[in-house]
């Protein structure tokens, strides 16, 4: 194939094909690897333990393993929607050479796609919980003073997850190595527009699933660690009660050898005697406990930290958008109601993106990954349905901009520029996105991860009686939120965001936050300062306000 507007083309659709089989080869794989997943987690139930440095432990396991089997649903979904889109942008290359030289329909021997559904898998089953009770010889002789600080988490169920989480990073790795690795290398000789953001987009897959497989054997060696550390508490008391059954034995046949002699008097000596015995023992294993407490803080502030980055990938299906429109035939049709004819385009949209987005974002080759291609000329019958479609943009565009203008006025701040110093149109031309399909304004958000400067974030350290702000639509949860009074330029934030339908909303902490729950500075963007602080709810706050950690402020 030759020129298309301008750009040198050099193009074997044959290649694309390619390229979508190995990444639906890597969406099964993906897929395999969570059943398997799944499947050895399935009996990790009440692993962690009753006891206090348990259930601590399993409050933090539990939320990250259940955002790292969504971190995998996520990689699956998109995985399956680039090879949708790697396969439509071979066939619209095969059909543009198939049109040109005056035939009709689709270019034989390739097939329209389309987009599978996004997965979601259950979480694997809560680790909190335990029998309270021991086999050790000689518990019965503590268990009452020990009550519920005994460690009793499932050291081989422990050990069975530590198993599957490595051998999950295994799977990762291969899958990463492999299927993904051929997905870039299979279009290795092709020139066209759209093959940096196909690059680009892969490399993004690629560093998630090597981000997820680091944070599994995170999980792994979470693992191993408690296991570690209740069998060395259950060693460390074995031999304590070892001896105490030996010393009461002991006691008991001194107490039988003096009451020959003293009439009875010595049962309670002896049993005084047993008594003190117990408590020492006692209060030896409640040391080896809180030993055992200690360390395990350190275990759980470790998985805190996987939480930021598992966070990371289990996002990066919204991150990335694909779009099957296909060129052939005479007509333009939206899938979602309402036509174009006679412009020699047909769209195929699966599912729900209309004509306007579509013709913005171009019809070959580019269109499944959203980079402008003026392929459509090249078949020489799409110019009608580009123009036509751009003018329904351009209004829709002015009239966002007009309200951007009003609301900025009625809402912003006393010197509040919206576009910072860069001038509308190129303020635009940056940061604006398009519409999705519910007519909301799409951005291209700060790079740093979830808003934060550098994708830097710290474990929260709000105290009980402070008091946050969240901004957001009325009636919505939202994920952010920043210190009361923050200046909305330090907030970073799109200027659509002072609409009359945004409100803020105050918080109180009840009492402390979970570690999950991110603090940082926010990163620049949208020519606003940033920099203020903001928090960030992995699972939105409203299931902290059931919770009782936080309530709405009067």
């Amino acid at each position: 194939m030759g020129l298309m507007a301008g750009v040198l083309l050099d193009v074997e659709p044959e290649d694309f094909v390619t390229s979508s089989s190995s990444a639906s080869s890597a969406a099964r794989a993906a897929a395999s690897a969570g059943s398997r997943l799944r499947s050895a987690l399935s009996g990790s139930t009440q692993m962690a333990g009753s006891d206090p440095a348990g259930l601590k432990w399993a409050a933090q396991y539990d939320q990250v393993a259940a955002d790292a089997v969504r971190g995998l649903d996520s990689l699956e979904t998109v995985l399956g929607q680039v090879s949708a889109g790697l396969a439509v942008t071979g066939l619209n290359y095969a059909t543009a050479d198939w049109l040109s030289a005056g035939h009709s329909g689709y270019a034989p021997g390739y097939s329209v796609p389309s987009l599978p559904g996004a997965i979601c898998s259950s979480p694997p089953p809560s680790s909190a919980g335990g029998s309270r009770k021991s086999s050790i010889p000689g518990f019965e002789y503590v268990a009452n003073f020990i009550g519920e600080m005994w460690p009793d988490g499932d050291t081989g169920k422990l050990h069975a997850a530590k198993s599957a989480w490595g051998s999950f990073a295994d799977d990762l790795d291969s899958i990463r190595s492999g299927d993904i690795t051929r997905i870039k290398s299979g279009l290795d000789g092709n020139h066209t527009p759209e093959l940096p953001t196909i690059d680009s987009t892969i490399t993004s897959i690629g560093t998630a699933a090597g981000k997820l497989a680091d944070e599994a054997r995170n999980l792994a060696t979470a693992c191993g660690k408690l296991a570690t550390e209740i069998d060395h508490v259950h060693q460390q008391t074995e031999q304590v009660l070892n001896s105490l059954v030996e010393q009461l034995a002991a006691t008991a046949a001194v107490g039988i050898g003096l009451t020959i002699f003293t009439a009875g008097l010595s049962d309670g000596a002896a049993a005084l005697a047993g008594g003190g015995e117990i408590a020492a023992a006692v209060a030896r294993i409640l040391g080896f406990i809180a030993e055992l407490g200690t360390n395990v803080a350190r275990v759980v502030d470790d998985i805190a930290v996987s939480a930021g980055s598992i966070a990371k990938v289990a996002g990066i299906s919204e991150q990335i958008t694909i779009r099957v429109v296909t060129i052939a035939g005479k007509s333009v049709v939206t899938g979602v109601g309402g036509a174009f004819t006679n412009v020699g385009v047909q769209e195929i949209v699966d599912p729900g993106t209309d004509i306007n987005a579509a013709a913005v974002q171009g019809f070959v080759g580019g269109a499944a990954f959203g980079v402008l291609a003026d392929g459509a000329r090249l078949a020489g019958t799409a110019l009608g349905a580009r123009d036509a479609a751009k003018a329904v943009e351009t209004a829709r565009v002015s009239d966002f901009k007009a309200d951007i203008k009003s609301w900025s006025a009625a809402r912003g701040s006393a010197g509040y520029k919206p576009y910072g110093d860069l001038g509308e149109k190129k303020w635009f031309k940056t940061y604006f996105q398009g519409f999705d399909s519910h007519g909301y304004a799409e951005w291209k958000w700060p790079d740093g991860w979830k808003g934060f400067l550098n994708g830097d974030s710290v474990p929260n350290q709000l105290q009980v009686g402070d008091r946050i702000t969240r901004l957001s639509p009325v009636g919505r949860d939202g994920s952010f939120a920043t210190d009361p009074g923050t200046a909305f330029e330090a907030m970073s934030l799109p200027p659509d965001r002072l609409a009359p339908n945004y409100v803020q909303t105050e918080y109180e902490v009840l009492k402390p936050l979970p570690p999950y729950v991110r603090e940082g500075a926010i990163d620049p963007g949208f020519e606003q300062s940033g920099l203020g602080k903001q928090y960030f709810f992995p699972n939105k706050m409203k299931p902290l306000v059931n919770a009782g950690y936080l309530r709405e402020a009067p």
